[in-house]
């Protein structure tokens, strides 16, 4: 069977995490945490203040939670998104509002959600869809002239370069990433907030660790606080330090990811200019090729169903799925308003396999098997 996605992990990553093993007594939040977090910042170059967290989904509701919105308050977010930046608007006391998307990209449409703003909004959360820029210049002054904050869910871009030339996490108001098994680089699980605010950076570290201030420095030297006062709600959502033994690792071979995966891009490209597929298959972006994406998404022909798509494809031994199902349409997140852009893309999206474990002649294989599904669809 070849996946859809998976993590490209071997020895690198088992020496760091023997090293926790044999060499630390501490094996939760601590030295090598500390370590991976300078790391990331050297990585994205810049000195912005980096906190690693136990998953991308603890990163967003923590940059929520510590912002102090009143319950209540109004989130901007697009319907197409995993519903994790919808639960962690939800599990702040938030309200999450379903916003378009544009077509194809699946980005957060600056044009449509000036008319979502109300009284109650205090935030937009854009989404970096498959590890593209969301339209940042129009986004950016949108939260400015409304006095809104922005939390970047750049969950899919670690590594990314944005439309501002700069890594994803070098700039923005405040910007979450996601390192679980099938992201850019993982570390098994975990996330991370870049930001340059100090005082509210130092407000995540201690929410993080259940409102303990006086562990903020403590944990990162092995020790711990015995005595202490607590102020403020906390989470258990530090990052381990095995999980960042693995994420030190994995930023060692980044680079080496990106080559990859711009060539597969590149074949992909080969492969469907030399088919049919060419004229029916959408792709939602068009990256650079030295654009390191999360995932390779496109758009199947009106009135396919995609079901029936994943079914053959799965017979002929290749995992496809869907990057989303719309959020608005969710029992608990029901709107009572249409997105019809969104709606369409939520049954049209198919996620082809695309990850560093592939071979340079799996995407011809995989386009040829699709364009066989895609001709019986037709004719049948």
């Amino acid at each position: 069977m070849m996946r859809l996605s998976m993590a490209c992990v071997g020895e690198e990553e088992l020496s760091e995490i023997q090293q926790v093993l044999m060499k630390t007594v501490n094996f939760g939040l601590g030295v090598h945490v500390a370590e991976f977090e300078k790391k990331i910042g050297e990585f994205l170059k810049t000195d912005r203040e980096v906190i690693a967290v136990n998953t991308g989904t603890s990163a967003l509701h923590l940059a929520l939670e510590v912002l102090n919105f009143p319950k209540g308050s109004e989130v901007l977010v697009p319907s197409l998104t995993f519903v994790a930046s919808y639960s962690a608007i939800s599990a702040a006391g938030l309200t999450p509002v379903s916003c378009e998307v544009e077509w194809p990209n699946a980005h957060i449409d600056c044009q449509e959600i000036e008319k979502r703003i109300t009284s109650k909004t205090v935030a937009i959360m854009p989404v970096a869809y498959t590890g593209t820029d969301f339209n940042r210049t129009h986004l950016y002054s949108l939260a400015q002239k409304h006095g809104l904050r922005v939390i970047e869910d750049d969950a899919h871009a670690f590594g990314c370069i944005n439309s501002e030339k700069l890594m994803f996490g070098a700039s923005g108001d405040i910007v979450c990433f996601s390192f679980d098994g099938i992201k850019n680089i993982t570390c098994g699980e975990g996330g991370a907030i870049v930001l340059k605010d100090k005082e509210l950076a130092h407000k995540i570290r201690v929410a993080r660790s259940l409102g303990i201030e006086k562990d903020v420095e403590l944990r990162y030297k092995g020790q711990r606080a015995w005595e202490y006062d607590i102020k403020s709600q906390g989470f258990r959502y530090h990052m381990s330090n095995i999980n960042a033994a693995m994420g030190i690792a994995q930023l060692r071979k980044i680079e080496k990811f990106r080559t990859k995966k711009a060539k597969l891009l590149h074949l992909y490209r080969e492969a469907l200019s030399a088919t049919k597929l060419s004229d029916v298959l959408l792709e939602t972006q068009t990256p650079q090729e030295s654009d390191i994406l999360h995932i390779y998404s496109c758009i199947l022909p009106k009135g396919v169903s995609r079901s029936d798509v994943r079914e053959k494809m799965l017979e002929m031994g290749i995992e496809t799925g869907f990057h989303y199902a719309p959020n608005h349409l969710h029992s608990m997140y029901l709107s009572k308003y249409s997105l019809p852009v969104a709606e369409e893309l939520g049954v049209r999206l198919i996620s082809l396999p695309f990850h560093c474990n592939m071979s340079e002649e799996d995407p011809l294989k995989v386009i040829q098997a699709l364009s066989k599904v895609l001709d019986r669809s037709r004719s049948s």
